[in-house]
């Protein structure tokens, strides 16, 4: 049998039996007639159109009507995965979360029927999680992070204000997983966190999100926060390349970022390793470097060459070498010969496969 999908409101000329059959069942419905004739009917109808969710909102009100309303919500949340956008999936909806005292969920839908028909909604307490829904349900995705409706708590008294998401995670957008959706802001050659004091200031001032906050250049993440996370800094070493750029950044010793990373150092226990470049060019040709040590590192360990601390060994082995070699003062098979002795590879059996890794990390012609 040819499935066919249909729509009420546009329904095709052809399809003169389904909408007469539709029209019975919704008279019924309105009617609260569900008997052994409207079951025949919804049969015959998911037939039919197997794929509707005009099946799955006959089936719920008629399981509602009999009290089953765990069933009745199971036809109703199959509807909503079909149709997002329906007054009476909401309704139903509404209808099973109300009855199985599903609070927070029942308020999120009522938040779709103001948002979009301004249906009147009553609140009968708020928390934090029903703040956020109200948040999300009263504005447009394609504005994120600015909203036109933020609700917040303050008082233990729900507030709405106009205002834009920055440092935070955008509300109700976890994932599977848990990942959430991140608010950013996008720097370039930038005092660290400039932007983001600026955002702090402005975010809650209705014309920043009306008008001029547009101008901002946002970067929006996914991420989560771990629980399991460890992370000591302390011992840990960085190296941190720049151009000269004043006041920013002057020479090893001098510069805005120079003296907030110094002071990080400080209370932290990192070491940064200042390393001052001629130009942009060499600063990026010596991150694109850096991120070849990684690549070349990783292709070894996946090939099994390298365990443990051999692989970082090789890494900062063949990254120290580098220069020499572009200097003239190693030769290739000396770097090979040097690196396979401190990672205790035996050359004749992973010979060329280091030999080919090396050439990656050197920048060499295949």
């Amino acid at each position: 049998m040819k499935e066919r999908k249909i729509d009420v409101a546009f329904w095709p000329a052809e399809e003169v039996e389904g909408l007469a059959l539709f029209q019975k069942l919704q008279q019924k419905w309105e009617q609260s007639d569900f008997d052994d004739e409207y079951l025949a009917l919804l049969a015959e109808y998911k037939e039919k159109y197997p794929e509707s969710e005009h099946v799955d909102i006959f089936a719920g009100y008629f399981a509602l009507h009999y009290g089953e309303v765990k069933e009745a919500l199971k036809y109703a949340e199959a509807a909503w995965q079909k149709r997002k956008y329906n007054l009476i999936v909401w309704k139903l909806l509404i209808e099973c979360y109300d009855k199985l005292n599903m609070i927070v969920k029942k308020i999120k839908f009522q938040g779709y029927c103001r948002s979009v028909y301004d249906i009147e909604m009553k609140v009968p307490f708020c928390t934090e999680e029903i703040a956020q829904n109200l948040t999300m349900v009263h504005n447009i995705g394609n504005y994120a992070p600015l909203l036109l409706r933020k609700y917040e708590l303050e008082n233990k008294q729900l507030v709405e204000k106009k205002a834009c998401l920055g440092g935070e995670y955008v509300p109700s957008s976890a994932d599977k997983e848990g990942y959430k959706y991140w608010v950013g802001v996008f720097v370039n050659q930038e005092t660290i966190n400039n932007k983001g004091n600026l955002l702090a200031r402005e975010k809650y001032i209705p014309e920043f999100v009306m008008g001029y906050g547009a101008d901002f250049v946002f970067d929006i993440v996914k991420s989560k926060n771990s629980k399991n996370f460890n992370f000591n800094p302390k011992g840990k070493k960085y190296i941190y390349g720049y151009v000269e750029n004043v006041p920013y950044e002057i020479s090893n010793n001098k510069g805005i970022n120079i003296e907030f990373l110094k002071e990080f150092e400080n209370f932290s226990g990192v070491e940064f390793q200042f390393k001052k470049y001629n130009s942009v060019k060499a600063l990026k040709k010596a991150f694109e470097a850096s991120m070849t040590y990684m690549d070349a590192a990783k292709d070894l360990s996946d090939a099994g060459l390298m365990i443990g601390s051999s692989s970082n060994m090789l890494y900062r082995t063949v990254e120290g070498a580098y220069e020499r070699f572009s200097d003239g003062t190693a030769d290739f098979n000396s770097i090979i010969t040097h690196s396979a002795n401190l990672a205790g590879i035996r050359l004749e059996d992973f010979g060329e496969k280091l030999k080919e890794s090396i050439e990656k990390i050197l920048g060499l012609p295949a």
